[in-house]
């Protein structure tokens, strides 16, 4: 894809080059005030005179040169402009321009979309199911570097805030561990690959308290309080 996507880019590149050099030979005209700025018949005249080649030779050979410049020129230009754009898009919304680019490529996977959305706005909690049927609640705080082989398929790293695990026979969720007790300042993380996690979906305590509710389950139940001096939200297993 990554190949794929640099050769479409590069006809795009040429294809204005193109256009832009015919627009400019028709256009142009070939004398300013009895000055000559034909500067497709100079180059002619001096690849003729230098490569010691027919008129017809000559003017392919500049033309392919012309191209070639243009077409780096406007691709450098291209680049130029897209870097300035993803430095306000990431002033503005106070996030790295790599990001913005990563979310771009992971819009197609609704599993990378959640993480990808986890990772950026670090209020979103997700759950994680494994194929070993571990259980982790949290937030992603680093998604892998992509490559040709596994693009963005390979690992996560998320700072969880509670553990459990799925029961082998109805496949509810048993919680066993909740860090909040832990000190932030620790960078207590857990690096998970992509290909282990069987589900995930977003994770929100006052609609799992109200599931839980009416299952009434004799598991350990998260207990949710608010703080309005604070304006934030703690929880605790019971």
């Amino acid at each position: 894809m990554l190949y794929l996507q640099s050769a479409s880019l590069g006809l795009a590149c040429l294809l204005v080059a193109y256009t832009l050099l015919v627009l400019i030979d028709s256009l142009v005209p070939a004398t300013i005030c009895s000055y000559n700025i034909n500067i497709e018949a100079l180059l002619i005249e001096l690849t003729q005179v230098s490569l010691n080649v027919k008129h017809e030779q000559a003017s392919v050979l500049t033309w392919v040169f012309l191209l070639t410049i243009s077409t780096l020129a406007i691709a450098l230009s291209w680049v130029r402009l897209d870097q300035r754009r993803l430095k306000k898009l990431s002033k503005k919304h106070e996030v790295d321009a790599r990001i913005i680019l990563m979310g771009r490529v992971l819009a197609d996977s609704p599993l990378d979309a959640l993480l990808y959305e986890s990772y950026v706005y670090e209020d979103i909690y997700v759950m994680l199911t494994l194929s070993n049927r571990k259980v982790y609640v949290g937030v992603v705080n680093n998604m892998g570097e992509p490559n040709e082989i596994e693009g963005f398929d390979q690992e996560i790293s998320l700072v969880p805030i509670l553990s459990g695990y799925r029961d082998k026979d109805d496949l509810s969720v048993h919680w066993t561990t909740s860090y909040q007790e832990v000190d932030p300042d620790e960078n207590l993380r857990i690096v998970i690959r992509q290909e282990l996690i069987e589900s995930a979906s977003e994770f929100d305590f006052d609609t799992w308290e109200a599931f839980a509710s009416s299952r009434k389950e004799k598991d350990k139940k998260i207990k949710v309080t608010f703080n309005p001096n604070k304006n934030s939200f703690s929880w605790t297993l019971s």
